[in-house]
């Protein structure tokens, strides 16, 4: 099974950031937009994990003690390739990366070995939430996604909300995208 640590997103702000998907929907690039009810932040990717691994993972992370955490997104940006082509298109943060690194960090080594197994690389937490994936990327499209992204900024909302806890999921591929499931939620609360 394909195996994540996310935060998820409260259901009023996925409904205020529809607004400024939409705008960038109306750009009609090759983009395959997040469906809001996916819509999430991404600490970890573990991959592919065994069933009987799953019980060790959750019982390492267990362990992680931390206070909830306040968050702000505001910006659009994008991750391009070597080439600077954008392939995904995101919302950021603006305040509380540096606190949501330290449970990405703590996760990252909780699972070394799986990371390991799975050939997957930890790259330091970019703290931003994943609103489409282009399909098909060129200078063309790549141009005119920078300039709206540019446009939109200067109207996005700046979006807060507090993080009291973070989830481990199971993704399953299907020709319609994929579909989350949840597996267990860790509470993020002071230290006693």
């Amino acid at each position: 099974m394909r195996l994540f640590f996310a935060v998820d997103i409260p259901e009023d702000i996925k409904k205020r950031l529809k607004h400024e998907i939409c705008e960038l929907e109306k750009m009609k690039i090759p983009c395959k937009f997040v469906k809001l009810k996916n819509l999430h932040m991404t600490l970890l990717f573990l991959g592919e994990v065994k069933e009987e691994e799953l019980q060790g993972i959750i019982e390492k992370v267990e362990k992680f003690k931390s206070a909830p955490v306040e968050v702000s997104m505001k910006n659009f940006g994008y991750f391009a390739d070597k080439r600077k082509n954008v392939r995904i298109i995101w919302k950021g943060l603006s305040k509380g990366e540096k606190r949501l690194s330290s449970v990405s960090k703590f996760l990252i080594e909780a699972n070394r070995e799986i990371l390991e197994k799975n050939e997957l690389t930890s790259k330091p937490f970019k703290g931003h939430l994943t609103v489409g994936r282009i399909k098909k990327w060129d200078r063309k499209v790549s141009q005119k996604i920078m300039e709206e992204i540019i446009r939109l900024n200067k109207i996005a909302e700046n979006e807060s909300f507090r993080i009291e806890n973070f989830h481990l999921y199971k993704s399953t591929l299907t020709p319609h995208g994929s579909e989350y499931e949840l597996i267990k939620t860790f509470p993020l609360k002071d230290r006693i």
